[in-house]
């Protein structure tokens, strides 16, 4: 991400013929704020640090909101990575998100597997 002018470039050609391009683990590392003004994002995952101990963590619930708000106001859709128990769950649906990922929903699993899976 260094190379911010090239990055654009090919983010920008890669949504020019259709992909979809997320922020995955959006809070941590090279997923922040100033990637948010630049790039052709369609939705940010919501790192599952943040998400671990809601709603019972005395700032974690403040910081999600807060990322939450931003992808809304940036037309951005929203994923909530590390969902694992209902109260997370039942937390974060309150706010509208747009998706759900970790194992309250189903864990990895090989192709021939989910294919009879997704069938019923």
């Amino acid at each position: 991400m260094e190379a911010d002018s090239t990055v654009w470039w090919v983010f920008e050609e890669l949504a020019n013929i259709g992909v979809r391009l997320v922020i995955d683990d959006f809070g941590r590392g090279f997923s922040n704020l100033a990637r948010l003004r630049g790039f052709p994002f369609v939705a940010i995952k919501i790192d599952c640090n943040f998400i671990r101990n809601l709603p019972n963590s005395p700032r974690d619930p403040a910081i999600f909101r807060a990322m939450h708000v931003i992808a809304k106001e940036l037309d951005l859709k929203t994923v909530a990575e590390g969902i694992e128990t209902a109260k997370q769950e039942e937390f974060v649906s309150r706010f509208g998100v747009d998706y759900f990922q970790e194992y309250r929903f189903g864990h990895p699993m090989p192709v021939d597997k989910l294919k009879r899976y997704t069938q019923h």
